[in-house]
């Protein structure tokens, strides 16, 4: 595809208005610190979803990758909208049939009970918090 530099800009607002988006992200609140404590706990093996076995953070690689590797974390939130996080999270299979990301939540709920109480959409949030550091994030899980 042939370079659009003189477009680009125009280009992006484009597409991000054709999809209903606005043509500037939003600022978000501070994070949520506790949330994001929450949200290292759930990526992790112990009392999480065993996220780092496909996904790395920042230097420290996915640890048991069987098919295809994720998403450094580190990224997740530089690179995707909080919508649509959150609804790839709900259900990743509807939005790439091929993916190797399982699905986790069921009707709002998430088989860790313990944490947050088993809300899918609390547990989610603590998720999103997390990623949010972005470099900031510890590898320690």
């Amino acid at each position: 595809m042939p370079a659009f530099k003189s477009r680009a800009t125009w280009l992006a607002q484009g597409l991000t208005a054709q999809h209903g988006l606005p043509p500037h992200t939003p600022p978000e609140p501070p994070i949520n610190q506790a949330l994001a404590k929450m949200g290292q706990k759930l990526v992790g093996k112990d009392g999480g979803f065993s996220c780092i076995s496909c996904h790395g953070i920042g230097s420290m690689e996915a640890t048991e990758v069987v098919e295809s590797e994720g998403i450094n974390f580190v990224h997740v939130a530089e690179r995707l909208l909080p919508g649509y996080f959150r609804r790839w999270l709900r259900n990743p299979l509807s939005i790439d049939p091929q993916t190797k990301m399982p699905v986790y939540f069921d009707e709002g709920k998430s088989p860790l009970t313990e944490a947050l109480d088993g809300d899918a959409e609390q547990q989610i949030e603590a998720l999103w918090q997390y990623l949010r550091l972005g470099t900031q994030m510890s590898a320690e899980h």
